[in-house]
């Protein structure tokens, strides 16, 4: 990724990143990058057994919560050269507003604050009947690999 000329290559970029899942916890949540542009980026994942509350009925708050860190880390990531640069979530807050009960859940990040060293995301999790599930905050921090 590292990736900063949005224009022409939105498509392979978001191709690279859903790429770049395999394999990993989000990937078996079920959640795909579904737009990217510079400093804006869209995830959805379905509701299934496996994201749900243990009760059932329910998508789970630490699912939301992983899917709003996740995707605001991603977003960040595709603004840094990776070769120079990683990311680490310093701090993540959310409040939920309802339940997801059906359908997906789409994570919708935008980027407030871009600096040297941390990233602030605003991302907000609705239903595909764009009502609003989560809102949370993200801050990242941007550190030099050695």
């Amino acid at each position: 990724m590292g990736i900063t000329k949005f224009n022409s290559n939105s498509d392979s970029i978001r191709k690279s990143i859903n790429d770049k899942l395999k394999g990993t916890f989000l990937e078996y949540l079920g959640m795909k990058v579904d737009k990217v542009s510079e400093g804006h980026i869209e995830a959805s994942m379905p509701f299934s057994l496996k994201v749900m509350r243990p009760e059932g009925k329910v998508l789970d708050g630490g699912i939301i919560l992983s899917m709003i860190e996740s995707i605001a880390g991603i977003g960040s990531m595709t603004l840094l050269d990776n070769e120079k640069y990683e990311v680490r979530g310093m701090q993540v807050n959310a409040n939920h507003v309802r339940g997801l009960t059906k359908g997906k859940a789409i994570a919708i990040a935008d980027i407030i604050h871009k600096g040297r060293l941390t990233h602030i995301w605003n991302v907000n999790v609705k239903s595909e009947e764009n009502k609003l599930i989560s809102t949370g905050r993200v801050v990242n921090i941007v550190l030099s690999k050695k």
